[in-house]
């Protein structure tokens, strides 16, 4: 049961991100900042939507490796020149990159998002980072209670939500 719980959980990562309510970035600085940003999606975004929003944060560059690769099976069984088919393949991708913000732009304009910054030589955090960590903590333990069926998709709706407002 576990196992299969778990190959739901990375197949939802492959398709639609790893978390329902949006995605969080942590990166630290050269000097030791640690900047951290929470990006939530409106409560209630479907699966659907999700999953064009996760595939068009990663589009360009995926997208441009695919064209490459399938550029050069392509180049070499249809008879045209190697620009030419490069060329398609890079003006795919642009499409594609095109098609996929227009279809995720009212979703993207309604995301909250937090930030916060903490620097090394701050003795006392900023009140936003505190904040934006809390909030990414409470949104990941909720999913991961609503994962294992300690709370209900309702009771994970109003935490999204309530972390949302």
């Amino acid at each position: 049961m576990i196992a299969v719980r778990e190959a739901a959980r990375q197949a939802r990562a492959l398709l639609v991100g790893r978390h329902r309510w949006g995605y969080a970035t942590s990166r630290f600085s050269r000097y030791g900042t640690h900047t951290v940003e929470v990006h939530i999606y409106p409560p209630g975004t479907p699966p659907l939507v999700r999953g064009f929003l996760h595939v068009a944060r990663h589009w360009i560059p995926f997208g441009l490796v695919a064209a490459a690769l399938t550029g050069l099976v392509t180049a070499s069984v249809v008879p045209m020149s190697w620009p030419a088919v490069f060329a398609i393949k890079i003006v795919a991708v642009v499409v594609a990159a095109v098609t996929l913000q227009a279809i995720t732009a009212d979703v993207r304009a309604r995301t909250k998002t937090l930030s916060g910054t903490r620097r090394p030589r701050d003795v006392d955090p900023d009140p936003r980072y505190t904040a934006t960590l809390e909030c990414w903590v409470r949104l990941r333990e909720g999913e991961e209670r609503l994962d294992i069926g300690a709370i209900s998709p309702r009771q994970f709706a109003a935490r999204w939500a309530a972390e949302y407002a």
